[in-house]
């Protein structure tokens, strides 16, 4: 278990990841910066439920998502369930178009507004921050397979959410099917060889598929990007001084 000041300096290591995943999943209207404040001020006075069965970087994306959750619900409630497309037969006509809105933190951070929490926060953990599927099971429990699932279906309505003419492929084949259900994990490079071989094959014939491929590859290296942040908010650097002089204080109790 962290003793306060190691706490603390957990807190401030995390800090530019929390602050990048906030920026991308904070509820329209809210300052990432405030729903970091929130996050680091929940975590301390919640510190003694920390055994270290987690890494203490999920622990707080966790606290994060459940705290973006509750928030969006009061503002937005099920937004993202509105208007769900055909994801399954999605059809891109301008991978070009998504891709250059992606590049745009503004029009980005919009669109992923447009799906639910989890969806943003598996989506940025693993496309922009580079988490496993693994290490996203540990946020809210499942399997690895499903962890995929949510991350590929988040990608196909991220990419609806950015197109300008979203349509559907009228007539979709089985093997467009097979072949879609894989794009994830073909980029991650973690399919067998057999199917990996399936899908390159199908791509290098398909109309339909290879600008999906294209725009999906232009996705995850927009949240990839490190984009530069803002200057610390004023009030979350006073959060943090205060809770430094707390740790501080606990640590010099502990040791008379």
């Amino acid at each position: 278990m962290l003793n306060a000041e190691e706490f603390v300096a957990g807190l401030e290591e995390e800090l530019p990841r929390l602050r990048r995943a906030a920026s991308r999943i904070a509820p329209p209207g809210l300052e990432p910066d405030d729903l970091v404040q929130d996050v680091l001020e929940r975590a301390w006075r919640a510190r003694e439920g920390f055994r270290g069965d987690a890494r203490l970087a999920t622990w707080l994306h966790r606290i994060l998502m459940n705290r973006t959750t509750d928030l969006a619900a009061r503002s937005l409630p099920k937004t993202a369930a509105l208007n769900d497309p055909n994801l399954d037969s999605l059809k891109v006509s301008d991978p070009a178009g998504i891709v250059e809105r992606a590049e745009n933190r503004q029009w980005l951070r919009a669109a992923l507004s447009t799906l639910a929490v989890e969806d943003r926060m598996v989506l940025v953990l693993h496309d922009g921050e580079g988490w496993s599927a693994a290490q996203i099971t540990q946020l809210n429990g499942g399997s690895t397979a499903a962890v995929y699932k949510r991350i590929q279906r988040a990608r196909l309505r991220l990419i609806h959410a950015l197109s300008e003419t979203p349509g559907v492929i009228a007539g979709q084949s089985q093997e467009c099917r097979d072949a879609r259900g894989h794009l994830g994990q073909y980029f991650d490079g973690t399919l067998e060889f057999g199917i990996m071989e399936k899908v390159d094959e199908h791509l290098q014939t398909c109309r339909d598929c290879p600008p999906l491929a294209q725009a999906l590859v232009g996705l995850r290296a927009a949240l990839a990007r490190d984009a530069p942040a803002p200057a610390t908010r004023e009030g979350l650097q006073d959060a943090l001084r205060l809770l430094r002089l707390e740790a501080s204080s606990l640590q010099d109790q502990d040791g008379r």
